[in-house]
């Protein structure tokens, strides 16, 4: 008799609450409700209602936070860096 195998995937959220995005990014939940009424962070409530908790998209929380070195230098830097156990000089 064949076994079914149930599925454990774990799946990752595609919102989180105010309260995990700034555990995320290290910003206050006050900080980041002004970038949603700002209109910087999309935001969306639950079933519509006023006052209703707020959730947001990951990747849009994500997108909050800029690299201090443009991505052209860092790209630079990160293709001069070599892993110390790829010098074959040194055997």
């Amino acid at each position: 008799m064949a076994r079914k195998s149930a599925s454990t995937q774990i799946t990752t959220p595609a919102f989180i609450s105010l309260r995990d995005a700034a555990a995320r990014t290290g910003f206050s939940v006050d900080t980041l409700r002004d970038e949603v009424y700002s209109g910087d962070l999309p935001a969306y409530r639950l079933g519509g209602r006023p006052g209703g908790e707020m959730r947001v998209k990951i990747a849009d929380v994500d997108a909050l936070l800029e690299p201090v070195i443009p991505p052209a230098v860092y790209a630079e830097r990160r293709a001069r860096q070599r892993h110390p156990l790829d010098r074959v000089d040194d055997l």
